[in-house]
């Protein structure tokens, strides 16, 4: 599929995005089982609340999927989602891709409120952009702005709901405590943050994160639950708010799939001007283990990030209803290549040469003659360089040129007819 985006890198990264993104959507090959039911409910019924969970939308389909159904009997579902990815310096990555999504016979089965963000203008040039590097106000311009766009949608629903839960689509409450939001006593004064589990792309692991309240060092503290009323904020807090927060869940970001790899690589906040996501050769000259490798380790990540990770887990740490059920429909979850990214690794890296024709970038397919002689062109565009170099020196040297020998003269002329015949 063409989707209408652009990249700040270059017509080779724009190429390598446009397959990234079809990458992502995939289908899994692994089936969707159904979900095993709670072994024991949490509370007798006492009420019905109509909950709404509000999230910003990227490009995870897989994650998006997940959230589904978790939220299935739940609660509803709002997606935002903006033309503009979240890099200030590389803002016209971003296709909506819920529009295309939810045609699918993956997602047509679920009812999901679309919200999408108007463009924030930037008016950055080049340099500017690169300054703001250290301008963090600068640098989370868009993110700030698709976070009160949300913000503006739930409050425009407010009347319809009771509790609204707002965070991002891999920020996830496990079943119990949307059971407990729906149908139970509440067991803490809202608004209140989460405490929720962060594998970091990585299974069966904790990570000490930068947002938790103080006793509780491995957990998230998105999303965020309020009350549906008047008054409210209702944005995404990373500061933790409230006196007691509702544990249980997990935070599914990092996800380790290549195609989301190279997007966030080069979409993110933090997304940098040297990207080796951006190039052929930079995603072509590792394997896909060693991509998945590099993800599930944190060498992405600035240096001493991988040691706040930690074994084991604890109440924070619950998987959603999907991946419980499903674990093999998600496989890089497991530490295992997704056969998916196969075949995006094989269109990326299956030995095809490229042309630049201006911003245009054209795929001319193995030419193995072109490769052969390549070579042989370089070492006669250097000596044609070599040559016309030599020429330039004697024009501008004139007068010791008319104080040169005729012997000396031909022996550089031999010289060069020489290095002509040693190139063919």
């Amino acid at each position: 599929m063409r989707w209408n985006l652009t990249s700040a890198y270059g017509a080779e990264s724009e190429w390598i995005l446009q397959r990234a993104y079809d990458g992502a959507i995939m289908v899994p090959d692994a089936p969707l089982l159904p979900a095993q039911p709670m072994s024991q409910l949490p509370c007798t019924p006492v009420t019905e609340r109509k909950l709404l969970m509000a999230s910003l939308f990227a490009h995870e389909a897989d994650t998006v999927e997940i959230m589904l159904e978790q939220l299935k009997g739940y609660a509803d579902a709002m997606l935002v989602e903006s033309t503009q990815a979240h890099s200030i310096r590389h803002p016209e990555t971003k296709p909506l891709l819920w529009d295309f999504l939810r045609s699918t016979p993956r997602f047509e089965a679920y009812n999901v409120t679309h919200v999408v963000c108007p463009p924030v203008e930037t008016r950055l040039d080049w340099f500017t952009r690169l300054a703001t590097t250290w301008d963090h106000q600068q640098l989370f311009a868009i993110e700030n702005a698709q976070n009160d766009c949300l913000a503006k949608a739930v409050t425009a629903r407010t009347p319809s709901y009771d509790i609204v839960i707002v965070g991002s689509v891999d920020e996830l409450l496990s079943e119990r405590n949307l059971y407990i939001l729906k149908y139970c006593e509440l067991p803490t004064e809202l608004p209140t943050s989460s405490a929720i589990g962060m594998p970091m792309g990585l299974l069966g692991r904790s990570f000490r994160t930068d947002w938790h309240f103080k006793w509780l060092p491995n957990t998230f503290s998105l999303p965020t639950v309020y009350p549906s009323e008047p008054g409210q904020t209702f944005q995404r807090s990373f500061r933790p708010i409230g006196s007691k927060p509702i544990v249980g869940g997990l935070h599914l970001t990092n996800h380790c799939r290549l195609p989301n790899t190279i997007i966030k690589e080069q979409t993110a906040t933090s997304s940098g001007n040297d990207n080796p996501m951006a190039t052929i050769q930079g995603i072509c000259s590792r394997t896909l283990q060693q991509h998945l490798f590099d993800c599930v380790s944190l060498k992405r990540f600035p240096d001493g990030t991988a040691a706040r990770l930690s074994p084991g887990f604890g109440p924070e740490y619950v998987l959603p209803r999907a991946l419980a059920s499903s674990p093999e429909r998600y496989p890089s979850w497991l530490g295992e290549v997704d056969p998916r990214d196969e075949v995006l690794y094989d269109q990326l890296c299956s030995g095809r040469n490229w042309t630049m024709t201006g911003r245009a970038m054209v795929e001319s397919g193995p030419d193995w003659l072109l490769l052969l002689a390549e070579p042989f062109l370089c070492a006669l565009l250097y000596a044609s360089w070599h040559r016309h170099t030599r020429r330039s020196r004697s024009v501008a040297t004139v007068p010791v040129r008319e104080q040169t020998l005729p012997e000396e003269e031909e022996e550089e002329e031999e010289e060069e007819e020489e290095e002509v015949r040693g190139v063919a």
